[in-house]
């Protein structure tokens, strides 16, 4: 068994991107697996100008205390794909787990980590609101 995760770009179509490796593995030679799509989500990708990109990458360099790599596409899943379609609104992601490598076999972090990641999104909101007259 195999499990395969295609993480699509803008403008990929999920259907077609199934259909064609179904295509290239047939014309490998593979014909006598069985191949299943368990689930398909949109590609979503942010400008990074955007006010809730700049002001998740702020927040992170003011809590952590470190500057960090800005992504217009996320290597995850999840609301991100569809809360932004949805709401018609741009999505901006951060996380207290990425920098201490919480996504391990045993999904841990300190509490120390925990309440900074706290202090995290708090300021995120704060700093977003303040920056679009929100607030």
């Amino acid at each position: 068994m195999a499990k395969i995760d295609c993480r699509l770009m803008p403008g990929q179509d999920a259907e077609i991107i199934f259909e064609n490796l179904k295509a290239y593995l047939a014309d490998k030679g593979f014909y006598d697996i069985g191949i299943e799509k368990l689930a398909a989500l949109p590609a979503y990708r942010i400008d990074l100008n955007e006010k809730i990109a700049k002001a998740a990458s702020d927040a992170v360099r003011k809590v952590m205390g470190e500057d960090t790599a800005t992504l217009p596409l996320i290597l995850g899943s999840g609301a991100m794909a569809w809360l932004p379609l949805i709401l018609d609104r741009p999505m901006g992601f951060a996380g207290c787990g990425g920098v201490y490598m919480a996504h391990r076999p045993n999904e841990s972090i300190t509490e120390e980590q925990y309440l900074k990641g706290i202090k995290l999104f708090a300021t995120i909101y704060n700093d977003y609101a303040l920056s679009s007259n929100l607030g």
